[in-house]
């Protein structure tokens, strides 16, 4: 028995990554550990404007989520999808025209 169905999280997938990053950024700010043992932070922790600066890390975070896989679907990006290669980027920067190319046979002929 699964505790979270695939379906489940796909369909709640944003709500799931704001609750943990909610919960993650809060729970790093409630304590403090020293040598001496962790220092708790409960007044501050719990003050509404604290909340209202955790609640608006996660809220950029979630939006930057978004902003990605739109990128994403924009330009097709899949996990299929094969990386480029250095000798195609090299190819398509390479100088087309002959008098370049007779300046390359030109600098190799020096170099002997």
């Amino acid at each position: 028995m699964k505790l979270f169905p695939t379906k489940f999280i796909a369909r709640h997938q944003a709500k799931l990554l704001f609750l943990v990053l909610w919960s993650h950024v809060t729970l790093l700010n409630l304590f403090y550990v020293t040598y001496s043992g962790p220092i708790f932070f409960w007044d501050k922790a719990i003050q509404p404007y604290t909340q209202i600066i955790h609640l608006m890390v996660a809220l950029v975070a979630i939006g930057f989520y978004f902003v990605l896989r739109k990128l994403m679907q924009r330009f097709n990006v899949s996990k299929n999808a094969k990386p480029l290669r250095a000798s195609v980027l090299a190819s398509a920067y390479s100088p087309k025209n002959s008098s370049s190319q007779s300046c390359n046979s030109s600098l190799k002929r020096t170099e002997k």
